[in-house]
């Protein structure tokens, strides 16, 4: 009895010492963690859009930001495109030629001083390398911003002819936008009653068709950049321009101009911006659609814009002593003039464009094509002149 009692107390003890080793080489469950500690704040989702960085264009023009294309349309422009492109895009902007001169404009272009020149200012004064590009100075019996930003968009974003047939334009990305409220003649004051008025008369122009257009009214051309009339006026080099209501405020000519002859069409401008073809294809598609629709959105807005803003500004200089005169109010004599010298002028640059070995005629035929598209009215004997 003594024995078997041992027994049992001996297995006993084996089973405990066997109990303690199961449960001393089990594996402890973790700890939970403390109630205070916060869980890790997940990452930011990584996006190639996120990730990437800007893309940093250099933005250059000879335009001062008081001009009409800086103000109401380029610097407009380059913040929507900014807006649009979520911070995608970020431009470093020079203005008046703070960065390049206009007529190393194209040049700085290609040595890449610049990647974007917002509007090129080259276009209007470098006839070598853009010989056709004036034809939207060609004189017309009616046109308006709205009829101008449809020649600019065909001729600069659209129609690929002008690329073809202009030096300058090759391996350049073009953007068209609006088109100038319509060119009248704006004096110092000297008034415009007969056709003899105009001789003596010294005319700020822009180019060769604006010195054909002012010689063809008998006046003196004198031609210069826009940024040097505003001296040239307060120190009577010159007595008046063939220029918009909007480019005259823009630059602030209207201090000395009182005169204006307004309802006709003596040209209409309007500057492309360039970018190189390279850096364009090197563009992501979303971001050059974006590019393209704020261009063609803008120009059609501030189209609409300057056509009323003019209007604004006839009544606000007339009420300070300014004086217009519509076209179809001039003596009979100085309208016949006038058409006069459109039919000439248009000739004049069409032979001496052909005589440089650009096609003048056959760009002169697509602007007034598009212009009468538009909505524009040609001068009769201009049309008939082009298309006989």
């Amino acid at each position: 009895m003594k024995k078997t009692k041992t027994l049992k107390l001996v297995s006993a003890f084996l089973i405990l010492i066997l109990v303690g080793l199961t449960i001393a080489c089990a594996k402890p469950a973790p700890a939970p963690a403390p109630a205070t500690t916060p869980a890790a704040a997940p990452k930011p989702a990584t996006t190639p859009a996120a990730a990437a960085k800007p893309i940093v264009l250099r933005s250059s023009t000879y335009s001062p930001t008081s001009a009409a294309y800086q103000k109401d349309l380029a610097i407009p422009v380059l913040k929507r495109i900014e807006e649009r492109s979520g911070g995608r895009v970020k431009f470093e902007s020079y203005y008046g030629g703070e960065l390049l001169p206009y007529k190393e404009e194209i040049e700085g272009l290609r040595k890449g001083v610049a990647d974007f020149i917002v509007p090129s200012i080259a276009t209007v004064y470098d006839e070598a390398n853009f010989p056709v590009f004036p034809v939207m100075y060609l004189p017309a019996k009616y046109s308006d911003a709205k009829v101008g930003t449809y020649i600019a968009l065909q001729r600069d974003s659209k129609d690929p002819y002008f690329k073809q047939v202009e030096p300058g334009r090759k391996g350049l990305k073009s953007f068209g936008w609006t088109g100038a409220v319509a060119y009248g003649i704006a004096t110092t004051g000297k008034e415009i009653n007969k056709p003899e008025d105009f001789k003596g008369l010294v005319l700020r122009v822009a180019n060769l068709m604006g010195e054909l257009t002012a010689s063809g009214l008998g006046a003196t051309p004198n031609r210069m950049p826009p940024n040097d009339v505003y001296e040239a006026l307060s120190r009577r080099v010159v007595d008046g321009v063939i220029l918009s209501l909007i480019d005259i405020e823009g630059y602030k000519q209207n201090e000395f101009l009182k005169y204006y002859i307004t309802g006709i069409c003596l040209g209409q401008s309007t500057a492309p911006s360039f970018m190189l073809q390279e850096k364009w294809d090197s563009l992501p598609p979303d971001i050059q659609k974006i590019f393209e629709t704020t261009f063609e959105e803008t120009a059609w807005e501030v189209a609409e814009k300057w056509e009323k803003k003019q209007q604004d500004l006839m009544k606000d200089w007339a009420a300070k002593g300014s004086k217009f005169v519509s076209f179809d109010k001039l003596s009979p004599d100085v309208q016949k003039l006038i058409g006069k010298a459109a039919v000439s002028s248009t000739l004049g640059w069409i032979e001496a464009t052909e005589k440089k070995g650009a096609p003048g005629r056959e760009a002169a035929k697509r602007w007034a094509q598009w212009l009468k598209a538009g909505g524009g009215q040609l001068f009769p004997e201009v049309e008939a002149e082009l298309f006989k």
